[in-house]
C-alpha cells in the first residue's frame, strides 16, 4: 500500500488561516501570501485531501463536513511542528535586523512575513523602511540596510522572481475604456511607470497622468474609484482590483507588458538574525503566486 500524503505544514497554515480571518485576503495578510496565492494554497490542501473544504456556493465562506474534520487536525499539526523546532532551536537569535522593502511588498505579503518572524524570534529588533529600490539597494550596499526585497536586476541577489507586469483596473472596469486613457502612476523612478508610458507611446495609445504621487496606497485608491487604470503585478488584485488578462487587456486597446524582476538582497556580512529573515523572505519569493492569468 503507498505512503498516505504527508500534508504540508504551509498549506495547513493558510487552511487555519482563512477559517480564523473568515476569508482569503484577511488571511493573506496574516500568512504574507496574495489572495490568489492563499486561493491557490487552498485548493492545493483540497486536492491532496480528496474533499471540498469550504462551500462556495455562499457569500460567506463556511467549512463543509471535510473542512470540521480536518480543522482539528491541522491546528495539532501546526502546534506539534511549533513544539518540535522550539525543542530542537539552537541559540536564541537577537540584535537589530534593518529591512527594506518596496511599496508593493508592503501592501501585500510584509504584515504577514513581520509577524511570522516576530513570533519565532522575540528578542530580534526590527526596523523596517519602506522606500524606492535603488534607494533600498544602496543602502545595503553601504550598510544602512541588513536586507531588502527591491525591483530590479537579479545580479547579486540572495534570491529573485520573475512575474509578469499587469493592467489594473477597478473590479467594474468598462469595456471601452475613456479616451485619452487615465493613468494612476508613482512619482519616477518607478519601473512600472516607466514600463506603462513606454508601451503606450510604443503602441500609439493616448494617454494622460490622472493621478500622480508618492505613495502606492493613494494611487490603488484612485484606480478602486475608477478614476484610473494603472500597471503592477496580480500580486495586488483584489480589494476592489482586477488584474487584466491579456485578453481582456488587448480588447480594451491596452498593450502588452513586460515582465519585472524582485531581487533578494542580503549584506554579505550580515548577522545571523538577517541572514535568518533573508531565509524567510526567500521562502515568500519562491512559494506559489498568483496563477498564470489566462489570455
Amino acid at each position: 500500500m503507498p505512503d498516505a500524503p504527508l500534508l504540508p505544514s504551509d498549506l495547513l497554515r493558510t487552511f487555519v488561516a482563512v477559517v480564523d480571518d473568515g476569508g482569503m485576503s484577511a488571511a493573506g495578510l496574516r500568512v504574507g501570501r496574495s489572495q490568489s496565492a492563499v486561493s491557490l494554497q487552498v485548493k492545493r490542501l483540497e486536492e491532496m485531501v480528496g474533499a471540498a473544504l469550504f462551500r462556495r456556493d455562499s457569500r460567506d465562506l463556511a467549512l463543509t463536513p471535510a473542512g470540521d474534520t480536518l480543522l482539528p487536525y491541522a491546528r495539532r499539526l501546526l502546534a506539534l511542528n511549533e513544539q518540535a523546532l522550539a525543542a530542537l532551536a539552537p541559540a536564541r537569535l537577537t540584535g537589530v535586523v534593518r529591512l527594506g522593502v518596496v511599496q508593493d511588498f508592503a501592501e501585500t505579503a510584509l504584515a504577514g512575513v513581520l509577524a511570522r518572524f516576530a513570533e519565532a524570534h522575540p528578542n530580534v529588533v526590527l526596523e523596517t523602511r519602506v522606500g524606492p529600490s535603488s534607494a533600498l539597494r544602496d543602502a545595503v550596499a553601504h550598510a544602512g540596510l541588513d536586507v531588502c526585497l527591491a525591483i530590479g536586476s537579479a545580479e547579486g541577489a540572495a534570491a529573485a522572481r520573475t512575474v509578469p507586469m499587469v493592467w489594473l483596473a477597478a473590479d467594474r472596469v468598462p469595456s471601452a475604456l475613456p479616451v485619452p486613457l487615465p493613468l494612476a502612476l508613482l512619482d519616477p523612478p518607478c519601473s512600472y511607470r516607466r514600463a506603462a508610458l513606454e508601451v503606450l507611446e510604443s503602441a500609439g495609445v493616448a494617454h494622460r497622468i490622472a493621478y500622480a504621487g508618492p505613495s502606492l496606497s493613494a494611487v490603488l485608491a484612485a484606480v478602486r474609484a475608477g478614476l484610473a487604470v494603472t500597471v503592477r503585478t496580480a500580486d495586488l488584485a483584489g480589494r476592489g482590483l482586477v488584474a487584466l488578462a491579456p485578453g481582456e487587456a488587448a480588447a480594451r486597446g491596452l498593450p502588452a507588458l513586460p515582465a519585472v524582476t524582485h531581487a533578494l538582497h542580503v549584506r554579505p556580512d550580515a548577522g545571523p538574525a538577517a541572514r535568518r529573515l533573508g531565509t524567510v523572505m526567500a521562502e515568500v519569493l519562491a512559494a506559489p503566486t498568483a496563477p498564470a492569468i489566462p489570455g
